[in-house]
């Protein structure tokens, strides 16, 4: 449990610290349970998909280290996911690697995640 609010601590640390800021971000954040360091650039000057964008983190925790990579690959054009933003998460840890492909509308209201964890793919959307 305190890894699971730790992660969502992380990724609310990132998405204000870059959404509040210039176009480098660089965050370290030390609790009782490890280290972690956050880095990221804006991308491009895109209203709401920046291409380009990317945030890592990497943590040196009790449970072992863990690293991970968010990247804004760009607005999709045609297709399944024409008008969302693909964004593409990859992480690897003592549990193993995983492999996320988010794709959601400027809303964020409506979505697709499609994951790769451990070799295991799992599909899942939502929609307001």
């Amino acid at each position: 449990m305190k890894k699971t609010a730790l992660f969502v601590f992380i990724f609310l640390a990132i998405a204000l610290v870059s959404g509040c800021t210039g176009d480098k971000v660089e965050q370290e954040i030390k609790t009782d349970e490890g280290t972690v360091k956050i880095t990221g650039t804006m991308g491009d000057d895109s209203d709401w998909c920046p291409e380009g964008g990317d945030w890592t983190m990497s943590a040196s925790l009790a449970e072992g280290d863990m690293s991970a990579t968010w990247k804004i690959d760009r607005l999709i054009t045609s297709g399944k996911y024409a008008g969302f933003c693909h964004v593409i998460y990859t992480a690897t840890g003592p549990e193993g690697d995983s492999r996320m492909d988010y794709y959601f509308d400027e809303s964020g209201e409506n979505g697709y995640i499609e994951m790769d964890i451990g070799g295991q793919k799992i599909s899942q959307e939502w929609h307001s």
